[in-house]
């Protein structure tokens, strides 16, 4: 595990090393956007998903107090805006929160998140012990029984906790039946494009394919989620970097889309021991925030809401 996750660190691609080929790669980008005329008004597809899970990801100790609140507060917002979502849930999770997921309405999608937030690839920055590919395996099975018996249909999308994966796991999906996976990433730059991984449709949470070089060189992604969007990280605007995703996929052959991260708690008042600066962020307020996100959206795009599995399904 430290073998790996010491590759893992060396060869990652923001490292100050990689800088030539992080602006070498934006150039040729740019070049391919400018020449891309998307017309007034162009149609957008948006996905906005949320990570169902215990408070606080990886950074909590495994509580549950925002679930429930967080979705009797969603179905208002998502009303009012015409919003179909897509919820990642663990498995160990969903039969906790299955009547508040229901108050939602139809329309949206329930995918898998896991079953208890543990790894589905390595990286130098998970502490915690990868499961064996077996126990993955056990894992899925545990996660689709849990479904059936909250009443919900088996899931056919899925997102590994922290952006995580390995083509193991990949592999384990096909096998067990999904069809379409949003676990690329996104924080480490690239390009944000559907793609094919291990016959598995690949929806990437989106990130301004623009790098921004800081110290020492070292290049950073803004990916589309809460945290960025709270914070005001978008150097220009939102719908700028919406529009920059739209050039990078409409030159590479796509239609326009973008897929939004969020989580329940990011729109609670941080609990006491993490209002801190990786936390400070989340609050009431951040569904205003996401209301103006869709505000500002509107002036450039005509948005359609969707979810990962249509989405996936419809452009195969």
């Amino acid at each position: 595990m430290l073998l790996d996750r010491g590759i893992s660190l060396v060869t990652d691609p923001r490292l100050p090393v990689f800088y030539p080929l992080n602006r070498g790669r934006w150039s040729s980008l740019s070049r391919r956007m400018d020449a891309v005329e998307l017309g007034s008004l162009p149609e957008l597809d948006v996905l906005f998903t949320f990570d169902v899970e215990y408070d606080y990801g990886s950074g909590g100790s495994g509580g549950t107090n925002f679930l429930l609140p967080f979705m009797k507060k969603a179905g208002p917002f998502f009303r009012e805006h015409g919003i179909r979502a897509t919820f990642f849930v663990q498995g160990d999770l969903i039969s906790k929160c299955a009547d508040g997921l229901r108050t939602l309405g139809l329309g949206h999608d329930i995918g898998l998140h896991g079953y208890a937030h543990e790894p589905w690839g390595s990286s130098w920055f998970i502490d915690e012990p990868m499961p064996s590919q077996e126990e993955r395996m056990q894992l899925l099975v545990r996660s689709v029984a849990a479904f059936e018996r909250a009443g919900f249909p088996r899931p056919r999308s899925f997102r590994a906790p922290n952006l995580v994966i390995d083509s193991a796991s990949l592999k384990l999906l096909k096998e067990s039946g999904f069809a379409a996976d949003s676990s690329f990433p996104s924080y480490a730059g690239g390009l944000p494009l559907m793609q094919m991984r291990d016959g598995i449709t690949e929806l990437p949470v989106s990130f301004d394919p623009k790098p921004l070089f800081g110290r020492f060189l070292m290049a950073r992604y803004l990916v589309f989620n809460t945290h960025n969007l709270a914070r005001r990280e978008f150097r220009d605007s939102f719908a700028d970097a919406a529009m920059r995703v739209a050039k990078a996929q409409a030159s590479a052959g796509q239609k326009p889309f973008i897929v939004f991260l969020s989580h329940p708690w990011e729109f609670f008042t941080p609990e006491p021991g993490f209002d801190n600066e990786f936390f400070g962020y989340s609050s009431e307020k951040n569904f205003s925030v996401l209301a103006d996100a869709i505000a500002e959206l509107k002036k450039s795009f005509r948005l359609r809401f969707r979810t990962v599995s249509e989405l996936a399904s419809s452009r195969k």
